[in-house]
Parts: structure tokens; C-alpha cells; sequence
């Protein structure tokens, strides 16, 4: 079974801690923010959306983590992007996970991370958190954070 459940930690100019570590700014905090998609299933060759309406939080980006829980038999075969309300798209990884189950069970994405997804040596059915996406998610740093938040 594919399933799929997102949960984000956008750090704010005004907010609270989150999973990830806050990044080492000054009168910084983060809130995290769950999608209230729950699970659902992933068609074999198709696209779903996941979708995260952030509302209430003024002020711009200093730094966004994601967390993902997908239950897949081939990691390899999963394309994640997150797209921002302004409809900048940052993709968090391609096809990587090679053919191991469940790696990304509970990955963070963060661009502080240790490892990238890319060279990152992955094990089956052991989640691989956290870890940094193929592009960083500083492309979103300055934007609001306000409107609707989508990862396919």
C-alpha cells in the first residue's frame, strides 16, 4: 500500500519550535503545521497532491522543513515536490531510495541536514531522516508563507 501524510515546519520572524533544529537566527522560532490531507493511497503511474493551507502567520520565510510519511515499495519510483503558495517549486527528491521500501516513512527534508538525498546510502524498510532535498528549500526564504502549500 502507498500512503502518503505531510506535515511542514516553517520557520517564521514570529513563531514556535518545530522537528527539525531551528536555524541559528536571533528571536527566531518555528511552528509546525500539518496537513489535514490524512493518509490516502498513491495509484500506481499517477500524481496525488497533498495540500497545507497555511493561514495566520505573518512575517516572511527564514527557513521550511518538510516531513513526509510515504509507505512505497520502491522509493526510486517517487518524484516529491513542494510548491509554494507564490507557485515557486523546490523538488525534494527524484527517484532516489533506489529499490528499498519505506525509506521515506517519516523523512524530514531540511537543508541543514548532514546528508543529501542524493548520495545518501539507503537501507530497506529504514527510514532515511533527515535529510537534504535535491534543491533547497531557501528558494522559499522571503515569501509569506500565507495561502495554500502543495507537494506531488
Amino acid at each position: 500500500m502507498r500512503l502518503l501524510r505531510l506535515s511542514a515546519a516553517v520557520y517564521l520572524l514570529t513563531a514556535l519550535a518545530a522537528r527539525a533544529a531551528t536555524p541559528p537566527f536571533p528571536n527566531l522560532s518555528g511552528v509546525t503545521l500539518l496537513s489535514t490531507d490524512g493518509a490516502f493511497a498513491i495509484p500506481d503511474n499517477a500524481s496525488v497532491i497533498s495540500l497545507l493551507t497555511v493561514t495566520g502567520l505573518p512575517g516572511a520565510i527564514v527557513d521550511v522543513d518538510v516531513t513526509i510519511d510515504i509507505i512505497h515499495p520502491q522509493s526510486d519510483q517517487l518524484d516529491i515536490f513542494l510548491v509554494s503558495p507564490s507557485g515557486r517549486t523546490v523538488t525534494l527528491t527524484t527517484d532516489c531510495g533506489r529499490d528499498n521500501d519505506d525509506v521515506f516513512a517519516g523523512t524530514t527534508f531540511d537543508d541543514q541536514a548532514g546528508s543529501n538525498v542524493r548520495n545518501f546510502t539507503f537501507t530497506d524498510k529504514v527510514v532515511a531522516t533527515p535529510l537534504q532535498p535535491e534543491e533547497a528549500m531557501a528558494a522559499f526564504n522571503g515569501e509569506s508563507a500565507e495561502g495554500p502549500w502543495r507537494s506531488w
